[in-house]
């Protein structure tokens, strides 16, 4: 699914405008990304959570030049979804 879709399915189901749903699903994420920007984390309760973590440098290897490199430290953000999701159904 992408960010289209979500707009029109929302629409679809709440009877509001794709023009009212798609500012609101921006609104949403921009103030996740700013959030996330900050390093604080989100949780959204029955969803998950967003949050950053610390990849340690570590070695890995050039394919291309065929020798050792090292990768720098780096944040990533990491999703936990919610323990009431439940995947296997």
């Amino acid at each position: 699914m992408d960010k289209r879709e979500l707009i029109k399915i929302t629409s679809v189901e709440t009877g509001i405008s794709q023009t009212d749903v798609q500012r609101v699903i921006n609104v949403v994420l921009g103030t996740v990304l700013s959030t996330i920007k900050k390093e604080e984390p989100v949780k959204i309760m029955g969803f998950g959570t967003f949050s950053v973590q610390v990849r340690k440098e570590r070695k890995g290897y050039d394919l291309w030049e065929k020798k050792s490199v090292v990768i720098p430290e780096r944040k990533v953000v990491k999703f936990t979804p919610s323990k009431l999701i439940n995947l296997s159904k």
